[in-house]
């Protein structure tokens, strides 16, 4: 594939949604730079069609730059439960929330005309749905399954308004037409006395009194049909010329407040918090809903990295302390996360001097000098790699040494949650782990993992030192599987007197699960002799016997050419079973 070639699958790559049918991978293999794809948004929209909403949010507000939406967009979203539609929405298509189960509640376009087939089909919560006066067609089944909705609410200001509807599904326009019925104003003969009434009343003057009445009426049915459509103005314009009939009318009030609630609760939706605030605050228990929109828009900054503006809205809650904290948590791990531990500490006082949250984020600070001590710990892990990739073993182990005389302190900061994996970049293996041997102390090992667990080749630090006098320095480097030592092993270990070394050999042995297992050669590297044994799960099997000084001794180790052999005095110390040390 040529350099062209590839930069354009590159760039087709990057255009798409990482579905999981396509992989990073997936053009590596071509001596070219990895791919990295955009992760999938919540809202996939092209060329403004909703194609597909993968998100977890209970509320979706689709951007008012959406024109339509794709058949199933929303199919099978069980964490919805309520959705407001763009009004340059025409048409809801195809099974477009089909087994949304908990959707409860859905905002349409003011200039919808049309809901296709099986479009809320299994929406077995859907209650709340206003049609609006430009809808004229509903499609078969779109409804099917929806046992919880108020028909009389759905339909309240389009029987009114529009009733040449054509509803395709014969269960709904059955209820379309009760409420048409219901609606419907009774034509009875009149009487002629009633007219004489009726001339009566004209002549004095109450005549003007009913067509005050029905202008009221009329008002009001029109107000109602503009705050269903979401168009806030003029349904007050229209409350405000019933209050001008009717000023103490409960109907003109109540309808009042309910459009500039309504109104508020789309513009902090879609986050636009001032204007929602100013709208709130026509309405009664303003407090409340201001409480509401402060709280939004503080999370809303704090997801976009605003902690200071987060802050500052949630100063303005009824009770702020555990949101102002959260915001200072999360501005405290954002600093740590980029190494600067200094400045997220120093986050973390302001909020204690400042909002006197010291029991909320006296914890938190414990957990930044935590952070800050472990990253410590990591860069020392880091140059014990370094020193084994350049086969400094000893120097890797004294920096070993220097972690275990801090045990206590690393303990503290860990709680004893071990092993302590350090990432890596630079060494011969991407990781390198702190464990705790059955003892207490520290080991090393730094090789091959595969989910968290040792596997593959590894080199193994330990270091005891019951004695002072007999200081000494192991190391092993061969195989791990099941976390465990599996496999043959070459086991280095040196010992000293003082300065003086008095121990310096090489064991390389096959290992089960940490337990020497078959032929073992032991070289002595102060002589330059080898010896040849054998273990059997751990004991050392005995090769024969041999006098000296007058005295037989049981060999469980010879020389290659039998000159000279080891051998233990004490019977049971080769009858122990002999294992790597605290792995």
């Amino acid at each position: 594939m040529s350099d062209a070639q590839y930069e354009k699958v590159k760039a087709a790559l990057r255009s798409m949604s990482s579905s999981g049918d396509i992989y990073e991978d997936a053009l590596n293999g071509i001596d070219q730079e990895p791919i990295t794809l955009r992760p999938e948004p919540d809202l996939l929209i092209r060329n403004g069609n909703l194609v597909r909403y993968n998100g977890k949010k209970r509320l979706v507000v689709i951007p008012a730059k959406v024109s339509s939406i794709s058949p199933r967009a929303f199919s099978g979203c069980d964490t919805v439960r309520e959705v407001v539609i763009p009004n340059d929405v025409k048409v809801i298509p195809y099974a477009a929330f089909e087994n949304c189960s908990n959707l409860e509640k859905v905002t349409l376009s003011r200039n919808l005309d049309t809901i296709g087939p099986e479009a809320f089909k299994g929406c077995g919560r859907l209650k709340d749905v206003s049609l609006t006066p430009s809808v004229s067609r509903i499609e078969r089944n779109a409804f099917s399954g929806v046992q919880s909705l108020d028909y009389e609410t759905m339909f309240s200001d389009t029987a009114a308004l529009n009733k040449h509807i054509q509803i395709e599904d014969s269960w709904l326009s059955d209820k379309y037409s009760e409420v048409l019925k219901k609606q419907a104003k009774p034509k009875r003969k009149i009487p002629v006395f009633v007219y004489a009434a009726a001339a009566l009343v004209l002549l004095l003057g109450i005549g003007y009194f009913v067509k005050t009445r029905i202008d009221f009426s009329n008002q009001i049915k029109i107000a109602q049909s503009y705050a269903a459509s979401r168009q806030y103005e003029k349904a007050l314009d229209a409350y405000m010329a019933a209050g001008r009939i009717s000023p103490r009318s409960d109907k003109v009030k109540n309808g009042m407040m309910s459009v500039y609630i309504d109104w508020g609760n789309e513009l902090m939706y879609a986050g636009d918090y001032e204007e929602a605030l100013k709208k709130y605050s026509m309405a009664p228990d303003s407090a409340a809903h201001a409480n509401d929109v402060y709280t939004q828009w503080g999370n809303s900054l704090l997801e976009e990295g605003k902690y200071e503006e987060a802050i500052d809205a949630f100063t303005h809650l009824e009770e702020p302390a555990s949101h102002i904290a959260e915001a200072y948590m999360k501005w405290s791990d954002h600093l740590a996360s980029e190494g600067d531990y200094e400045a997220a500490q120093n986050v973390l006082k302001e909020g204690i001097e400042k909002y006197g949250l010291s029991e909320e984020l006296s914890g938190h600070t414990e957990n930044i000098e935590s952070q800050k001590y472990i990253n410590g710990v990591k860069a020392s892990m880091a140059e014990i790699a370094k020193d084994i990739d350049a086969g400094k073993y000893e120097e890797a182990l004294r920096k070993l040494d220097n972690l275990e005389s801090s045990r206590k302190d690393i303990n503290y900061h860990l709680a004893n949650d071990y092993p302590l994996l350090a990432d890596l970049s630079g060494t011969q293996y991407s990781r390198i782990g702190l464990y705790t041997s059955s003892g207490g102390h520290f080991t090393i090992y730094y090789g091959g993992y595969e989910e968290n667990q040792r596997k593959g080749t590894g080199t193994y630090l330990y270091r005891y030192s019951g004695d002072p006098e007999n200081d000494k320095y192991n190391y092993a480097i061969g195989k791990w599987n099941n976390d465990a030592p599996n496999g043959k092993q070459s086991i280095y270990s040196r010992g000293y007197e003082g300065s003086t070394c008095i121990r310096d050999s090489i064991t390389t042995v096959n290992v089960v699960d940490g337990v020497y297992d078959g032929q073992a050669q032991v070289e002595d590297r102060l002589t330059n002799v080898k010896y040849t044994g054998e273990y059997d799960n751990g004991t050392i099997v005995v090769q024969g016997t041999e006098t000296q000084n007058g005295k037989t001794f049981k060999v469980v180790f010879y020389s290659e050419d039998k000159r000279n052999w080891r051998y233990y005095e004490d019977e049971s110390m080769y009858s122990d079973r002999f294992a790597m040390f605290g792995y």
